[in-house]
């Protein structure tokens, strides 16, 4: 999972807003998470085209010229994608938050005792968990 994609934090607070009101409009999660729209459009447009219905859509009267406005209902399928989807990138939020941590401890035991050999340090470096970055 590629945590440093620009989207990869938007979509996981799109889905769980997605999940938390189960109904909504593009208009709602735009305001609820402060998302651009097309950023929105696009998270509904992926939901709305998987293999397997993501999600329903109704089409809501409408007052004025413009845009119809559809209010959309994840159905269970989506709701077990978007559980899925946001527990794994949780996961990956939680072990890059372990990595800093250990690092942060390491950088403040390192400036807490100077006069230790520079073979130490490396020592606790090399016991830090790796950080994968795919694509």
């Amino acid at each position: 999972m590629n945590l440093d994609h620009p989207s990869a934090g938007h979509r996981y607070r799109l889905g769980r807003l997605a999940l938390r009101l189960h109904t909504f409009t593009v208009a709602e999660l735009v305001r609820l998470t402060g998302i651009v729209q097309d950023t929105v459009y696009g998270f509904v447009s992926m939901l709305m085209h998987a293999p397997q219905p993501y999600l329903e859509a109704e089409q809501l009267p409408r007052e004025t010229p413009g845009r119809p406005i559809k209010r959309y209902t994840l159905t269970e399928a989506g709701v077990d994608y978007l559980l899925r989807k946001n527990a794994r990138l949780a996961a990956a939020l939680r072990e890059d938050d372990e990595v800093a941590q250990t690092s942060g401890s390491f950088i403040q035991a390192e400036a807490a005792s100077p006069a230790e050999p520079a073979a130490a340090e490396y020592e606790v470096a090399e016991e830090a968990p790796p950080r994968y970055m795919t694509r």
